[in-house]
């Protein structure tokens, strides 16, 4: 998906304000966060990287304060923030040492990553993250971010004036802990006092999220609600060039909604990894995985060479390709008409789109099975027994096993969908159950999901594939290569109609079809 900055927060622990430094977890790793309804995501460990040019540290994403050092640690990527003596900096960290900012949020563009779909939506793993800025925010999105220690030098005046008390009376001079403690507790005793004063219906109340559909916004921009005609425009310009997204707190959910659509008519494609496309150029070039004689021995002895070993690559070359559709609506439809109609016509693209990228993969995935190197001799399909599939997870599996990798899937056509469901023991009972529990039996098939399990294995059908089928497979094999889902809109002042399109920009890799392993022969 898009190549666009991100912004995800986290709450800030502690300060600690002798070096001017702000200490905390920047990116929790394995916590998964819904940023929007529907949509779940987490960032993996050992995800994160950082511009050539180092990391900044802003304050709530717009003013510079400082520099950034970060590291990985079993709990995430933890942070140093040095914050420069400059009247911005000097704001922030006062606010930081009052509790004011107690998160942290990071701006950072998901390089790679794998979507899954489940029934509550799509959950997506960041498997790299370029995180160009950390900036200091009262309100985190992850909870297990958080600011763990502020640190201040004392300035010289402060050191004077500490001196000179310390020779006057000795007694009058508090540590810095009393000291702090007695600024936290003024700090709250302000914050009592206004919660005493202003009344609740007076009190600042955070944006809410716009749960209006795609049909409802335009309807409102074209009916002169200045601000969604400036977010109307926010979101082309931003989808468009690339440029730095909002707070995805206040994203729209129209957004997500049209974006799920298209996703879910991904078939297969959902099972493989993703990757984000470069921000200029026609093909994308990539490589492909030719041979692994990468060798790990022990050392005979100290002193003894290493054992030697290399990775052979083959450069490769995918076209960059458009999908997406377009409509046409009397700008009275729009206005006078209820919003559903418009609502449909959004929705009815953005799932055409995804259609039609679906089977574009699928070309993609054919033509990578079709030239696997290592293929399992099967039998044709009616002849296949119980005995002849417990030989093919096994021999795949070690197929796997010597590349490194594990299988994820056996992906199969309805042909061999329907001749599993149908496999029988020797006593009549069926050998993949409809539940759980079953007796003798080699694993389960699910007809509500189309789905199921051999040997554990996850089976998955293909509803896109055209001749009988069975292929092991790993993630890794191909990568899908998107861009932002893109809506824009003309307005044609002669017939008073509007266009609409919805659109993006995808490319498929193979990037290792060694980890595409077919059953051969099921055709007969």
């Amino acid at each position: 998906m898009p190549s666009e900055i991100f912004h995800r927060a986290t709450a800030l622990a502690r300060t600690d304000t002798e070096e001017r430094e702000i200490i905390g977890l920047g990116v929790p790793y394995d916590d998964e966060t819904e940023i929007w309804e529907g949509f779940f995501e987490r960032i993996a460990p050992g995800a994160v990287t950082v511009p050539k040019a180092g990391c900044k540290l802003l304050a709530e994403h717009r003013k510079p304060i400082g520099t950034v050092e970060g590291r990985d640690t079993p709990q995430g990527w933890k942070i140093i923030g040095k914050i420069a003596n400059t009247p911005a900096g000097d704001e922030a960290l006062e606010l930081a040492r009052a509790a004011v900012y107690t998160g942290l949020s990071i701006g950072f563009q998901a390089l790679e990553y794998n979507d899954t779909q489940a029934e509550d939506g799509i959950h997506r793993e960041i498997t790299k993250a370029l995180v160009m800025e950390v900036s200091l925010t009262p309100f985190p999105a992850y909870e297990n971010a958080t600011v763990e220690k502020v640190r201040q030098k004392p300035t010289r005046k402060e050191t004077q004036m500490d001196t000179e008390t310390k020779e006057t009376n000795a007694a009058s001079v508090e540590t810095d802990n009393l000291r702090d403690l007695r600024t936290s507790v003024e700090d709250l005793t302000r914050a009592v006092e206004i919660l005493k004063t202003t009344p609740p219906w007076q009190q600042p109340t955070q944006t809410p999220t716009d749960t209006r559909s795609a049909a409802d916004f335009i309807k409102s921009a074209l009916g002169g609600n200045e601000d969604d005609q400036a977010a109307l425009r926010s979101i082309q310009e931003r989808a468009y060039s690339g440029g730095t997204s909002a707070d995805t707190v206040l994203t729209p959910q129209w957004v997500g909604d049209l974006t799920r659509l298209v996703d879910q008519g991904a078939g297969i494609r959902s099972l493989f990894a993703t990757g984000n496309l470069p921000a200029e150029g026609f093909t994308l070039e990539y490589a492909q995985l030719k041979a692994n004689a990468v060798t790990v021995a022990k050392q005979a002895k100290e002193g003894d060479n290493l054992a030697m070993g290399n990775v052979a690559v083959e450069t490769k070359t995918s076209q960059i390709e458009t999908f997406g559709g377009a409509t046409s609506l009397s700008r009275q439809e729009i206005e006078r008409g209820h919003v559903r109609i418009l609502d449909h016509h959004l929705r009815a693209m953005a799932i055409a789109a995804g259609q039609t990228a679906r089977q574009s993969f699928h070309e993609t995935y054919d033509t990578a099975v079709k030239a696997a190197t290592q293929k399992l001799t099967g039998k044709a399909l009616a002849s296949m027994t119980w005995g002849d599939w417990v030989d093919a997870v096994v021999d795949a599996a070690l197929i796997f096993e010597q590349q490194g990798l594990t299988i994820d899937n056996l992906i199969v056509d309805k042909t061999v969908f329907k001749h599993l469901a149908k496999m029988e023991g020797k006593d009549g009972r069926p050998l993949l159950t409809m539940h759980d529990g079953g007796v003798n039996t080699l694993g389960t098939l699910t007809a509500s999901g189309l789905k199921g399990g051999l040997l554990n294995i996850p089976v998955v059908l293909d509803t896109d594939a055209t001749a009988a089928s069975a292929v092991f497979q790993n993630k890794l094999a191909i990568r899908s290569y998107l861009s932002s889902l893109v809506r824009l809109q003309d307005e044609n002042i002669l017939n008073l109609s509007k266009d609409f399109s919805v659109y993006f920009y995808a490319a498929y890799a193979a990037e290792m079809p060694a980890a595409l392993v077919p059953v051969s022969g099921l055709a007969g």
